[in-house]
């Protein structure tokens, strides 16, 4: 199934502007990120900026190590967030679990299911805060993945949802292998109405692609 096919030309450090199906027109810059490693290629980074409630996509395509091609997607707002999450951790191996989907700036890289947790932990969810079990609100803001690690068990985790975050990976062949992670159901109520119609027909198409 073909959900959009678009062309863009575009050339790294100047401004451009383009449509598509999530989102509509937008206009957007491009940049080189290098990698750490001085034998891995660089990453190219495009961020989008629609007129629709301050709607941003970050789009990261970068290559893996089996050099296969993998674009993270990253569909934020600047006029609100999507909602607040909190956790509980009471099992090293659980604190552990999750700090190694967090990045530095404290936002998981990938949708996280935790036991005991009833919804899964959306990727692109930061971390606001810690405090005790049973707490409604942290006691202590701001903390740093450092401070996470060595946190005391039990404590609960305060997250604010700024962001939808999934990866698509591709074939060597051209061909794509999914496109991400589903968004669920309740952040996808929160987004304007073309927005939720564009995501919500990838999910389809992905459940589709995952069925036999």
């Amino acid at each position: 199934r073909q959900l959009e096919e678009t062309t863009t030309r575009f050339q790294v450090g100047s401004s451009f502007s383009g449509e598509q199906a999530l989102g509509g027109a937008f206009t957007a810059m491009a940049s080189w990120i290098e990698d750490k490693e001085p034998q891995q290629p660089a990453s190219l980074h495009l961020v989008k900026q629609f007129a629709t409630e301050g709607i941003q996509l970050d789009e990261l395509f970068f290559l893996q190590q089996d050099s296969r091609l993998a674009l993270t997607t990253t569909l934020s707002s600047s006029q609100h967030q999507f909602e607040d999450r909190k956790v509980e951790l009471h099992r090293q191996e659980e604190l552990e679990a999750f700090c190694a989907e967090l990045g530095e700036d404290l936002i998981l890289k990938r949708q996280l299911s935790l036991p005991g947790a009833i919804k899964a932990l959306p990727g692109g969810s930061r971390v606001t805060g810690l405090g005790p079990v049973g707490a409604d609100a942290a006691d202590q803001e701001g903390p740093t993945l450092t401070d996470l690690k060595k946190i005391q068990l039990p404590t609960s985790v305060f997250l604010c949802v700024e962001a939808i975050r999934s990866t698509t990976y591709f074939s060597k062949e051209g061909g794509s292998e999914g496109i991400g992670e589903s968004v669920p159901s309740e952040l996808l109520e929160s987004l304007p109405p073309e927005i939720r119609t564009a995501l919500a027909e990838r999910q389809e198409a992905y459940q589709a692609y995952q069925s036999p």
